[in-house]
């Protein structure tokens, strides 16, 4: 009964969490728009900060991948099996996800 009760807690942070980013994703990019007065200025500044968020992006990486490899260690500590199995599942899955997702901006 906790760890349903924990799950649903869990999935309805995530749920709040994501759709925060992403009604805050897209007012940054409606402020910016009009702040540079147009698309294309917007995206030439961008494409000017982009160094500076490849190295935010590979900031908030590390700090998702500290938190996953703490809840790893403590599953691991514990000796559930299961739930380490799931963790490297996880971390793989997130891994190839980020490849797929950084790689192709720099081929």
């Amino acid at each position: 009964m906790l760890m349903k009760k924990l799950l649903k807690y869990l999935f309805a942070s995530m749920a709040g969490l994501i759709a925060t980013m992403l009604i805050v994703a897209v007012l940054v990019s409606m402020v910016g728009t009009w702040a540079h007065g147009g698309t294309e200025q917007w995206m030439a500044a961008l494409k000017s900060a982009a160094p500076y968020l490849l190295i935010w992006r590979i900031i908030v990486y590390a700090i998702a991948a500290g938190f996953w490899y703490s809840a790893y260690r403590m599953y691991e500590a514990r000796g559930d099996t299961l739930a380490v199995g799931r963790m490297k599942r996880i971390g793989g899955f997130f891994l190839l996800l980020i490849l797929f997702l950084e790689v192709p901006k720099y081929l």
